[in-house]
């Protein structure tokens, strides 16, 4: 009796403990892992059961023990959605916690004393209450599992499903990849291309061109009211470091910036330390404190930094045409030695990779005045909303009609979304880079261009439907290697592939610059 109770008692324990830790480190996967995973929580669940049986027919009074454990295990192991700021957070967590716990002694004590009189029934009962917990928590669990959630620690996804998980990452790489597209692949249609949890908070940010790898030694940003904030020697690739602090949420636009960094595929150092121009605070003005109003210093080949203003969380993306000009410097050669050796860096191991040069750069960067249309065979078509990427790095978002007040450089790729009747349409739209490099250069710089341009995208429900054509001084130029990707989203937004004109995966790629913001 001892021994078999020892025994029953450590593998309870064990499979609690291996259902907690499948509960915190499961991601995402296969269906075959999913079915695994459940299926170690049913025998979890089952082995609790057996033992509580076991011991309320030989031990019964220890039965109010398993009983509580029991209850309080299971109550607990559901997923709990916090949706607060971290005090707020913490209060809800401990009620959670307190409620559990309260209600995990309560149904113990209650089928403890029921078991003393109406056993074997009350026992019965006991086990089929808990059983129903217990399911519940799994199927809730199973449903955070296959949305990919991490409970507790990144809760927003517990209540999503399969789906709207998919979209909601499909969303988070729309504002964080450089290319946004890329994320295509998970959703083609998601509901609303928006940034969440939005707090308002503005960010200054220093990043590198394209993953550029650079170690930055040296910056800090000095706004009008002499406050500075420095950020300290970082090594990385994409977003090198943030300053974020609502304490200059008023002065958003910083006065000075001086900054200093090598570039690895370089093997240079170049440092700036320049007042900005005093037209920037008027970007001040458009910033709305109820949203993530971003400046980007990215970091370019060449010692070349460009400034980058993102607007409405992030989607709205201006550059300001400002750009600044690093000055080489061997200075730092000892410091940067050191810090290599400290962190084990081998910079031979980055090798001396092939840049875009200057010319190359201010070609990418190069604005023209036309804008952007979107027209359709009849009324009954409607344009929802329309992302577009340029070759500068700018993203300009719009409803209905295009919004912009700026001449955009060069258009790279487009997402339109469009209404037909009580239809919703999502489409991709890929442009080729010889063929827009050609079009716009034989548009706009021959002798007898003049006023502005219009580019047409002309889209429909059809593939014959699509069109595009650059409108300059009464001639016409048409794209002919657009890549095209259609989908038709349902009720629940979701999309289904109505047709695409090329094979495998896309071929229009952005090569040249490659701005990667």
């Amino acid at each position: 009796m001892t021994i078999d109770f020892i025994v029953f008692l450590i593998a309870d324990v064990l499979l609690s403990i291996f259902s907690v830790g499948a509960r915190w480190f499961f991601r995402l996967g296969r269906r075959m892992r999913n079915i695994g995973i459940i299926l170690l929580l049913l025998i979890t669940l089952t082995v609790h059961s057996a033992l509580i049986y076991f011991i309320a027919t030989k031990l019964i009074f220890l039965t109010i023990v398993l009983l509580i454990a029991f209850y309080i295990y299971w109550f607990m192991f559901a997923p709990f959605y916090v949706d607060s700021d971290p005090a707020g957070a913490g209060m809800a967590e401990g009620f959670h916690v307190i409620i559990c716990v309260g209600s995990g002694i309560a149904f113990g004590i209650v089928f403890y004393v029921l078991n003393l009189f109406l056993s074997p029934m009350a026992l019965y009962i006991a086990l089929g209450v808990g059983m129903l917990i217990g399911l519940y928590s799994i199927f809730a669990t199973y449903h955070c599992y296959v949305a990919g959630a991490e409970f507790e620690s990144d809760a927003r996804w517990e209540k999503m499903t399969k789906e709207q998980y998919r979209k909601t990452l499909f969303r988070e790489s729309m504002v964080k990849k450089g290319d946004p597209w890329e994320a295509k692949e998970l959703d083609a249609c998601p509901e609303e291309i928006t940034h969440f949890d939005v707090y308002g908070r503005k960010k200054l940010k220093i990043k590198s061109f394209d993953s550029m790898p650079c170690l930055l030694l040296e910056a800090s940003f000095i706004h009008a009211s002499g406050e500075e904030k420095t950020i300290d020697a970082i090594f990385g690739c994409g977003i090198l470091e943030r300053i974020d602090n609502k304490a200059f949420e008023d002065e958003f636009i910083p006065k000075r910036i001086a900054m200093v960094w090598h570039n690895l595929f370089e093997g240079k150092t170049y440092r700036i330390d320049a007042d900005l121009p005093k037209e920037l605070s008027s970007y001040s003005d458009t910033v709305n404190k109820d949203r993530d109003d971003d400046l980007d210093f990215v970091i370019m080949p060449h010692g070349r930094v460009l400034m980058y203003h993102n607007r409405y969380n992030q989607i709205h993306n201006l550059m300001i045409d400002y750009p600044l000009q690093g000055v080489e410097t061997n200075e730092y050669e000892e410091r940067i030695e050191e810090y290599f050796a400290k962190n084990n860096i081998n910079s031979d191991h980055y090798a001396k990779k092939e840049l875009p040069t200057m010319e190359t750069i201010d070609n990418y960067l190069k604005r023209f005045p036309y804008s952007v249309s979107f027209v359709y065979e009849n009324e009954r078509y409607k344009t929802q909303k329309s992302i577009c990427n340029f070759f500068n790095g700018e993203r300009i978002l719009s409803g209905e009609q295009w919004v912009a007040d700026i001449k955009p450089a060069r258009i790279k790729d487009a997402f339109l979304r469009f209404q037909y009747e009580q239809s919703r349409y999502s489409c991709f739209l890929f442009f080729n880079e010889d063929e827009i490099l050609s079009v716009f250069k034989e548009a706009f710089e021959t002798g007898d261009a003049a006023g502005n341009g219009e580019f047409v995208i002309k889209a429909g429900r059809n593939r014959n439907d699509f069109s595009f054509t650059l409108k300059v001084a009464g001639k016409a130029y048409t794209l002919k290697k657009t890549e095209i990707r259609l989908y038709k989203n349902n009720a629940d937004d979701r999309g289904k592939l109505v047709f695409k004109n090329y094979r495998g995966k896309r071929k229009n790629l952005l090569r040249g610059l490659g701005i990667n913001l």
